[in-house]
Formats: structure tokens, C-alpha cells, sequence
């Protein structure tokens, strides 16, 4: 008889490792398009940009979720989603090739993610991003 499989006991995340998990995830995602890009993938690269466009939205869910003391969304109340207007500078004039766009909405995300989670995270991180990039000449 084969052995049972362990059972796994689930419980919440508190608030706090939500965003904590969802920041780290959004860092190290930032970091790994700069890596793609240096590498010339910039298929992986874009399909990773906007992932962290994702995160950013779903950072601004948790932190509605915790205002409204509800994890249930049956009705918003017309918020702005900031991160979506980062889709036109796909087309921006500033961008001269595809890694510029992919760079363009990298940091327009950075710059997102740290004011969403400046609450919860005690630096900002947008900054060492743009550090990496100059290290990598892109």
C-alpha cells in the first residue's frame, strides 16, 4: 500500500507577507527583464514587463482589500489604474527600438511599485534597478 501523501495545512498570509511576497516577486521579476534584455531576449523580456504591470495591479488590490476589510470583489469604486497608462509608451516617439519600450514601461512599473508599497517597504528600489541597467549598458 502506497504511502499517503502529507497533507498540507493552509492558512492566510497575513497582509503583511501578501505584499511582502508580491514586492519581492516584483523585484526580482525587474531584475530579470534587465538580465533578458542584456542577453538580446526580448521576447522573455516583454512577456516579463508586462507580468510586473500585472503585480502592480494586484498590489493595488491588496491594499484596497485591506482598506475595505473584504477580499471579496463583487464592486469597486471606480478606481484608476495607474499602470495601465504605461500601454502607450509601447508607442512613445522616445522609443527608437523594442528595448526601449520594454525599458520604458520597466521603470514606469518601478516607479509604481515603489509608490504603492512605500507604506510597507522601507526603501525604494527603483533607483538599484536603474543602477543594474547601467551596469548591464542598456
Amino acid at each position: 500500500m502506497a504511502p499517503e501523501p502529507l497533507k498540507r495545512s493552509v492558512t492566510d498570509a497575513s497582509f503583511l507577507e501578501k505584499i511582502e511576497n508580491t514586492v519581492n516577486s516584483f523585484w526580482f521579476a525587474s531584475s530579470m527583464v534587465l538580465i533578458k534584455l542584456g542577453r538580446s531576449d526580448y521576447l522573455i523580456a516583454a512577456h516579463l514587463v508586462l507580468e510586473l504591470c500585472q503585480i502592480v495591479i494586484v498590489m493595488q488590490m491588496f491594499v484596497r482589500d485591506e482598506e475595505k476589510k473584504t477580499n471579496i470583489h463583487r464592486f469597486g469604486d471606480c478606481e484608476d489604474v495607474p499602470i495601465l497608462h504605461s500601454i502607450p509608451l509601447l508607442k512613445s516617439r522616445d522609443n527608437k527600438s523594442t528595448q526601449d519600450g520594454i525599458l520604458n514601461i520597466l521603470f514606469y512599473a518601478a516607479k509604481h511599485m515603489d509608490k504603492i508599497s512605500e507604506k510597507f517597504v522601507k526603501y525604494p528600489r527603483a533607483e538599484p534597478l536603474r543602477d543594474l541597467q547601467n551596469q548591464l549598458n542598456l
